[in-house]
């Protein structure tokens, strides 16, 4: 013999309006008498179930939304409408990762109410899956998106509320970039030693420099950093073609330099 299907549990589903409306649609499911509906906002009716009632709320906030029974005000069930400020999905900061312009984030701030945080759906624009996440204020979110031009859809799941950004990705420049330059040396000698200044370098990626001149060791430096200079005296005169590469290897072909150094004795400056 069949069991006979239990009664439905009540519950109480809020169903924002629109995309522009500040306001829910609220149905109470499961019970069929009359009860008094609160919307959490000091207003309230008498209403029956399986109905769907709208209501517009006259600012953002976090409604407890409140069904009682008629005359015994028993509480039968309750549920949270979350109701925001503006037309589209708000706080959130786009960038690409500091250390890969490739590597696209999402910056979640604070959005109004804070109660609770707004649970976003991410369309990348690139084919992929879209992504669910709660909008946590400091919550960081990484997407890598290839160079080009991405319109990426956010969605509040909570308000209905989307919007589209246009989000530019370039590419990588791996390249340390230099500036070299004579430097005069007074007193006797010759005037051959040069200053190389760093312009351009990726964070924590050592370096190697090669000065171009031969049966001479690559300078090596662990910690490089923009504007950092290095100063190098030639044996020789003629053409310099100093290049400088990142030691493990990365990034596109190295950046060279040039320079011409010449022998200056003292008796040529006589």
């Amino acid at each position: 013999m069949t069991a006979p299907n239990p009664r439905p549990v009540p519950y109480l589903s809020v169903t924002p309006l629109s995309a522009t409306e500040r306001g829910v649609t609220i149905r109470y499911v499961g019970y069929d008498g009359a009860f008094v509906l609160h919307y959490g906002d000091g207003t309230s009716l008498v209403a029956s179930g399986n109905r769907n009632y709208k209501h517009t709320y006259e600012q953002p906030g976090v409604y407890q939304v409140v069904a009682r029974a008629s005359g015994t005000q028993q509480l039968l069930t309750q549920t949270t409408a979350v109701v925001r400020a503006g037309t589209t999905p708000q706080g959130i900061e786009w960038g690409p990762a500091p250390d890969n312009p490739e590597i696209w984030q999402a910056r979640f701030g604070e959005v109004e109410p804070t109660e609770v945080p707004p649970l976003y759906r991410i369309d990348w624009g690139d084919g992929t899956p879209a992504t669910e996440v709660w909008g946590l204020p400091g919550t960081v979110l990484e997407h890598p998106l290839p160079v080009g031009e991405h319109t990426v859809r956010v969605h509040d799941v909570q308000t209905r509320r989307w919007g589209d950004t246009t989000q530019t990705v370039t590419g990588p420049t791996y390249d340390p970039d230099f500036t070299i330059t004579e430097v005069p040396v007074s007193g006797s000698g010759r005037r051959a030693k040069v200053r190389l200044t760093l312009t351009t370098v990726q964070a924590g990626k050592p370096i190697s420099i090669d000065w171009g001149e031969l049966f001479t060791e690559p300078q090596t430096d662990e910690a490089p950093a923009p504007g950092k200079e290095y100063e190098f005296v030639y044996p020789t005169d003629g053409p310099k073609f100093p290049a400088v590469t990142y030691q493990d290897g990365s990034g596109t072909p190295n950046d060279q330099g040039f320079v011409q150094v010449p022998f200056t004795d003292d008796e040529a400056q006589q």
